[in-house]
């Protein structure tokens, strides 16, 4: 084929396209996709960009440009302000709400610990409290358990928060702790001398002394608080419950009675309990007796136990009367001294019981006078025995 040929067969086949895509797009030399060329810079760019003469044209085609910043991207309308940088990644704080905590010995205050950070609007903030970890520099001062605060004594300490987030970032906060007030000094017991009857019980009450910078000491009933505690050395004699004491059986025993303060500081008071025998009753022996004016008799005083025992009773711990003491009396060597013609009852008295005596007595019409007046000018009578 000659180039003649050849050259017509190129025409008809460019003819032949130009029929098929029904146009041709021409471009400035070295231009792709045929939009038109700035004579300042280069042309738009892959067909359809916009092109503004200040800075390179649009960007693949239908990409509307703005004169701020590169044109429109991949087909797209471009506005600089749809566009946000992401956002910084910010770390919590630990907050302490209080963080300064001014109490008195015995006080207990709550603290709660927030962990915060920055966003969009307000603060993210949440409660971490029970996930934290305490440490008190000096727990004799101040102790704390999930958050709530006890004063112990007068002081200052600090007491370490830490927590670790999501990330395993540990982070810490102080709180400061001052603590004032009163100090537990002493533990007393009310009666702390005690004496009873077998079967018998009696409340009692224990105190906590506190000193008072302000004033006098203050005392506290404690008698039901689960920090005290006792132990009683003879459980055969007494019993003790929360505030009373029971007597089961004779015989004496001390009771310890042991408090723990808020600060550890374990304080002690004792009662001496005396338990007497349950008595039944009061004899005395003979039960009658006959004299003569000026004669002198004695007499046995016996206590007779519920369980059985006996014990011989001292005049001198008895009371006793004469209903006639012109008759016959207890006079001062504890015999029993007819004093005049007549009858007479001697009543003993004893741990609550009593016994009866009773004297006939013979002899000269005008008695004899008593060598022992007794109580109050009242011949016979005793109720203050020694």
């Amino acid at each position: 084929m000659n180039k003649r040929t050849r050259l017509l067969l190129v025409t008809c086949l460019v003819a032949l396209a130009m029929i098929v895509a029904g146009s041709v797009a021409w471009a400035e030399p070295g231009m792709p996709g045929g939009m038109p060329n700035d004579p300042n810079m280069n042309g738009g760019q892959n067909g359809g960009g916009y092109y503004d003469p200040n800075m390179n044209g649009g960007q693949n085609g239908g990409g509307y440009y703005d004169p701020n910043m590169n044109g429109g991207q991949n087909g797209g309308y471009y506005n600089p302000g749809d566009f946000y940088p992401d956002q910084p990644e910010f770390s919590y704080n630990l907050i302490a709400m209080p963080n300064d905590l001014f109490m008195n010995v015995g006080q207990k205050q709550n603290v709660k610990i927030f962990a915060e950070k920055p966003a969009n609007g307000s603060p993210i903030r949440k409660d971490v409290t029970k996930q934290c970890g305490w440490t008190v520099d000096d727990p004799s001062i101040a102790a704390v358990d999930n958050g709530k605060v006890s004063g112990l004594k007068n002081g200052n300490t600090f007491i370490t928060v830490t927590w670790t987030d999501e990330n395993g970032e540990a982070l810490e906060v102080e709180i400061n702790v001052e603590v004032k007030g009163e100090e537990l000094t002493g533990l007393t017991v009310n009666p702390n001398d005690l004496e009873l009857d077998a079967g018998k019980s009696k409340s009692f009450t224990v105190n906590a002394e506190y000193s008072n910078p302000n004033g006098p000491p203050k005392r506290k009933n404690i008698t039901k608080d689960p920090n005290l505690t006792w132990v009683v050395d003879n459980p055969a004699v007494v019993s003790v419950t929360t505030g009373k004491i029971k007597a089961v059986g004779s015989g004496e025993a001390t009771v310890t009675f042991m408090y723990t303060s808020a600060d550890g500081e374990d304080l002690e008071s004792e009662m001496t309990v005396t338990v007497l025998k349950k008595m039944k009753k009061l004899v005395v022996e003979p039960k009658k007796l006959n004299l003569e004016v000026g004669d002198t008799d004695f007499v046995q005083l016996t206590a007779v136990y519920a369980d059985g025992s006996t014990e011989e009773v001292d005049l001198d711990d008895t009371e006793y009367f004469s209903n006639n003491p012109m008759c016959a009396y207890v006079n001062e060597d504890g015999d029993i001294e007819a004093c005049g013609p007549g009858t007479a009852k001697i009543m003993f008295m004893y741990n609550g019981k009593n016994a009866t005596l009773s004297v006939k007595v013979k002899g000269a019409k005008y008695p004899v006078y008593p060598t022992n007046p007794g109580y109050n000018n009242n011949p016979g009578y005793n109720n203050n025995p020694q």
